[in-house]
């Protein structure tokens, strides 16, 4: 459950930022370093928060 939370806020962290750049409220270095870290929060936790829980 943690995961699958975890996963959904490092999405929210690759969706939102290029919105609030064109919003003018954060810089395009700031938007780069969230969204880098949104892609490496997803990837850790995408895989194991989303798996069938059947199949294991």
């Amino acid at each position: 459950m943690i995961l699958k939370a975890l996963a959904y806020i490092a999405l929210a962290l690759t969706i939102v930022p290029p919105f609030m750049f064109l919003g003018d409220s954060i810089e395009l270095d700031a938007m780069k370093n969230v969204m880098i870290a949104g892609v490496f929060l997803w990837f850790a936790t995408a895989p194991l928060g989303f798996r069938d829980r059947e199949a294991s």
